[in-house]
């Protein structure tokens, strides 16, 4: 018997590479909801990438729309969607950005997923953000994580998850690109997070930049990019390939960094060369800014928008609409298309195998979020379900769970 098609509906979809990676996993993207038209036309120029001939592109601030009127569009009811894909603006939980959680309006957007979530009722959700997502207070007092409130909330609207912060360079992304991400499924039998398929915990090595921008042809692509200024490439004249602003001479570097110099934490994406033979740092929406530098191995100029794009895992005849300053922060605010395949595929498993009547008992089958590449010393990830939630500790020389009811 012919299965019927995975729907899936998409809020702040971007450039598209959250959904272009759940489509290539089996869904059908039916809604994409957007208000910057510059991503709308983007999504409208790369339809020929979807499945649906049905698939409705709409220009909408997602504050000021209906469940009900997105599904319209997509000509679904309430309950018939697969799939709610949703990565909200991640400013507000960004160590780059302006790191007000729930007080930024772009967090509060947090509440508009929770809408969309009761009023479109899908079988399954996927929620990503940056990792910083884990370590805000939720609402109210402050007492309660906002990782633990969200997931609370969840649970209230009858969804079992489980969550996770992954590296995109271990689903085959050209890059170290780490997300929180959040699988939901409604009833008691939580989804797991998919099992990394490169790196040290994988079967493959990593992809590599070299490997990533093999066959490039950028003028054949009619993607142009950016230029360093003067001043700016006379100070990466003096970075090797694999360095920044620790390889500068003294005398450069004073002047270089300025007061940035005495400013906590590594600061490794000051003045920055990519290396050939290892993965991309994570892609920026600025790779000309000495701060968040991407420059060539080789030439001294910033990787081109399709050069970035292939580390993102947009294909070549993706199309970005909008100037060049406009179509690098489309690829940069993008979730790489393969860790979006990656855990579509995990949503698509567990679905066909729990069509039905829900089991009794959950499944723990949980993976580890590569705490070693994490920016913060735990790795954490967990389930729930029903009432319960559990949260495991993984320490660098001992491991400890510790369990505790949701809302108590």
């Amino acid at each position: 018997m012919r299965r019927r098609p995975l729907y899936a509906v998409s809020l702040f979809s971007g450039a598209g590479g959250l959904d272009l990676g759940v489509e290539r996993a089996g869904f059908t993207v039916r809604a994409q909801v957007e208000k910057d038209r510059w991503c709308v036309q983007t999504l409208q120029a790369n339809r020929r990438y979807f499945r649906s001939s049905r698939l409705a592109v709409v220009l909408a601030d997602v504050r000021r729309t209906s469940p009900r009127a997105v599904l319209a569009a997509a000509g679904l009811r309430a309950g018939d969607v697969d799939l709610l894909v949703a990565g909200p603006p991640c400013q507000s939980f960004s160590s780059l950005g302006t790191r007000r959680g729930l007080r930024d309006l772009r967090g509060l957007l947090l509440y508009e997923f929770l809408r969309f979530l009761a009023g479109v009722r899908p079988a399954l959700f996927l929620f990503e953000n940056v990792p910083g997502f884990t370590r805000f207070p939720g609402p109210g007092d402050g007492h309660e994580s906002l990782l633990k409130w969200f997931v609370r909330q969840c649970v209230a609207l009858g969804y079992a998850v489980t969550w996770g912060v992954l590296d995109a360079a271990d689903f085959g992304a050209p890059q170290h690109r780490e997300r929180f991400v959040a699988l939901g499924c409604r009833g008691t039998c939580p989804p797991s997070l998919p099992q990394p398929t490169h790196g040290p915990k994988g079967f493959r090595g990593y992809v590599t930049l070299r490997q990533a921008l093999r066959g490039l042809d950028e003028e054949a692509c009619g993607l142009g990019g950016l230029a360093f200024s003067r001043w700016a490439a006379s100070v990466l004249g003096h970075v090797p390939p694999g360095g920044d602003w620790r390889h500068l001479p003294e005398e450069v570097q004073g002047r270089a960094m300025g007061a940035a110099v005495q400013a906590p934490g590594g600061k490794t994406g000051f003045w920055r060369r990519l290396a050939w033979d290892e993965p991309a740092p994570t892609v920026t929406a600025r790779p000309d800014h000495r701060a968040t530098c991407l420059c060539h191995p080789e030439e001294t100029r910033p990787l081109t928008v399709r050069e970035v794009a292939r580390l993102q895992g947009f294909p070549d005849g993706w199309r970005f609409e909008g100037p060049v300053r406009v179509r690098y922060r489309q690829v940069g605010e993008a979730v790489p298309v393969q860790l979006a395949a990656a855990l579509g595929r995990a949503l698509v498993d567990h679905l066909r195998a729990h069509r039905g009547p829900d089991p009794v008992t959950p499944s723990l089958a949980l993976t580890a979020a590569r705490p070693g590449r994490q920016r913060f010393p735990l790795g954490l990830w967990g389930w729930t379900s029903g009432t319960r939630a559990v949260w495991v500790v993984d320490l660098p020389v001992w491991k400890r769970a510790a369990a505790c009811a949701a809302g108590g």
